[in-house]
């Protein structure tokens, strides 16, 4: 059986072998296996035949992983880096971005409408209404 690898990386669903990826970052295959296998830096995709299959996101991983690297981190705490970064990015996502300024102008609506009452009943109280 012959699998057909996708090597347009227009494609969100693109999968591609280590070679692609080794030739997309710069990192040679036999280093990639490693990263895998030693640090479990990546996990790709297998095809029928046991070949790795690698992803868009896998590559830009890679450049991230070779970024660190470059920076002077050690491959072996690369992961920890990744895993936090994964972690912040995952809380901005959850984050109610639109949500917080029409919070805030509700509230400053409300804080105008109360302190017309107040004033409102100040000046009666004031005025003998």
């Amino acid at each position: 059986m012959c699998y057909d690898y996708a090597m347009d990386i227009n494609t969100t669903n693109a999968i591609f072998p280590i070679r692609i990826l080794a030739e997309k970052t710069g990192v040679n295959s036999i280093t990639l296996r490693a990263w895998e296998r030693r640090y479990g830096l990546l996990k790709p995709k297998r095809d029928p035949k046991g070949h790795r299959l690698y992803s868009q996101a896998d590559i830009d991983k890679v450049k991230k992983i070779v970024g660190y690297v470059e920076q002077g981190v050690a491959i072996s705490q690369v992961k920890k880096l990744l895993k936090r970064e994964a972690e912040h990015q995952q809380l901005e996502d959850d984050k109610p971005s639109s949500v917080w300024p029409d919070y805030l102008q509700q509230l400053l609506n409300v804080g105008e409408t109360l302190n017309l009452i107040g004033l409102t009943r100040y000046s009666k109280y004031k005025l003998g209404y």
